[in-house]
């Protein structure tokens, strides 16, 4: 049980400093929403949309390339990194470039200079994102998590006064800006990572090796970050911007939800990579594990927050955001597909089939651009949110079926029957019963948890299997 303890206690730290990062991010927006008009919540939304959109693109989208690589060999790790920080610094100068250039092409005068700063912020964060690659490799993931906690209570600090002595979207973004390069220097400060910047040492062969790969990695990071950001940007385009204010606070829920989907890909995928190394057997297995039961946690949870998503938003962000709750009861429902496209991408990429994610992310993406064209009009924020779902809906049962076909991965449709006969249940206490939240969610819980057992949709079998496999694969 020392191997599980110690994926545990990874976990914990992980999801422990992510939960302190996202929350000043997110007590931060409710800041912004109270003190700032809907029409300004909007444009900050829009530019810092974009910086997101691209943040991680400096990479290439090599991130898992790297993090698999010196998990793999620890000892090659500083040469690795070397490359990755090479890479990402040219790249994120171009990026840089092309969002100042979009700002000003696209947006009101402004806007303008928003842009240009969130833009250079891309050059410290290529630097971030290498970093962190090789660290997740490393397993050191409480450094990672500890510099972006302190970064994050650092920017709520900063904006807070900034928009509290009647500063704009400049004086925040020049703030973010110097955030983001004092992140990169706070890394700096390790020696293992301070080797990695010694750009004069870097090996060509390395970086040749990483770009012959890099197209698909990259064209799957784009399109991925497209999928995540492409509501609002197009929503941008086609509806107020008081619209646009309400709409990102029903996103911006929406993205706290997807913490623990992405705190388990940043603990498992190095586990994963080894596991594959060593055995292909409690490599599917494991993966299955993680399947079947993000789908259970996932799915009730979502139902819980869908049903007292109104008293949330009335209490956090006030009336004049009561727009969001439709949108974001629809959209908590995502986080359950991409916890499961998470879980997929992870497999096919350490198959080395990251092919077929690119094939499935290509063929989710014009979706939703025509979903969103067509439902922004016609019902506004509910019908981006719906767009959304639906997207993710179907990019999950894409990676299903190609990790089915080519990857290896057993057939599953009977072990999300559990989960879901059990949600439905709990569903019918919540929305028959109306009850206030607190019974409300007890009973519903009760209902679920009872019915899951009864169908033997957890065990202790798995636990044990959990354990062996995470033991495999060096956790």
């Amino acid at each position: 049980m020392r191997d599980l303890a110690g994926f545990l206690r990874r976990f914990g730290w992980s999801a422990g400093l992510r939960l302190v990062s996202a929350g000043c991010g997110f007590f931060l927006v409710i800041f912004m929403a109270r003190r700032w008009s809907a029409e300004l919540l909007g444009a900050y939304a829009v530019v810092y949309g974009f910086y997101a959109l691209l943040q991680v693109a400096p990479l290439l989208g090599l991130q898992f390339a790297v993090t698999r690589n010196i998990a793999a060999d620890p000892s090659n790790g500083t040469r690795e990194t070397r490359a990755a920080v090479a890479i990402a610094l040219v790249a994120a100068v171009l990026f840089c470039i092309g969002l100042g250039v979009i700002g000003q092409t696209l947006y009101a005068q402004p806007l303008h200079r928003a842009f240009w700063l969130a833009g250079l912020a891309l050059v410290p964060t290529g630097m971030t994102v290498a970093l962190e690659s090789a660290l997740m490799g490393y397993k050191r993931l409480f450094l990672m998590m500890l510099v972006n906690a302190g970064e994050n209570v650092l920017r709520i600090a900063s904006f807070a006064v900034i928009i509290l002595r009647g500063g704009g979207l400049e004086a925040v973004f020049l703030a973010f800006l110097l955030l983001r390069i004092a992140a990169a220097a706070c890394y700096l400060a390790d020696a293992r990572l301070r080797q990695s910047v010694r750009l004069w040492q870097v090996e060509r062969h390395i970086v040749r090796g990483y770009l012959g790969g890099a197209a698909t990695f990259f064209a799957i990071l784009l399109l991925a970050s497209a999928i995540a950001r492409l509501d609002l940007i197009i929503f941008s385009q086609l509806g107020s911007a008081a619209d646009i204010g309400v709409y990102s606070v029903a996103a911006r829920l929406y993205e706290m939800t997807l913490l623990a989907p992405i705190i388990v890909t940043v603990v498992v995928f190095p586990i994963l990579s080894r596991l594959n190394a060593v055995d292909d057997n409690h490599f599917h297995e494991l993966v299955r594990l993680l399947l079947r039961y993000s789908f259970a946690l996932a799915l009730p949870c979502a139902l819980a927050v869908a049903a007292y998503a109104g008293p949330v938003v009335g209490l956090l962000f006030s009336a004049k955001y009561a727009g969001s709750v439709p949108a974001f009861a629809l959209l908590v429902f995502s986080t359950v597909a991409v916890a499961g496209s998470q879980t997929l991408s992870s497999m096919l990429i350490i198959k080395k089939l990251q092919r077929y994610d690119l094939y499935a992310l290509a063929a989710t993406a014009p979706l939703l651009t025509v979903l969103l064209l067509a439902l922004i009009p016609a019902d506004g924020i509910r019908g981006a949110a719906i767009a959304v779902l639906a997207t993710n809906a179907v990019q999950f049962v894409l990676k299903y079926r190609f990790c089915r076909r080519h990857a290896g991965l057993p057939a599953m449709l009977n072990d999300f029957v559990p989960a879901s006969v059990a949600a439905a249940g709990a569903a019918i206490v919540l929305l028959v019963l109306h009850l206030p939240p607190l019974p409300g969610m007890s009973l519903a819980a009760a209902v679920y948890l009872g019915v899951i057992l009864v169908m033997r949709g957890v065990s202790l079998c798995d636990l044990r299997a959990l354990q062996s496999a995470v033991a495999m694969g060096g956790g």
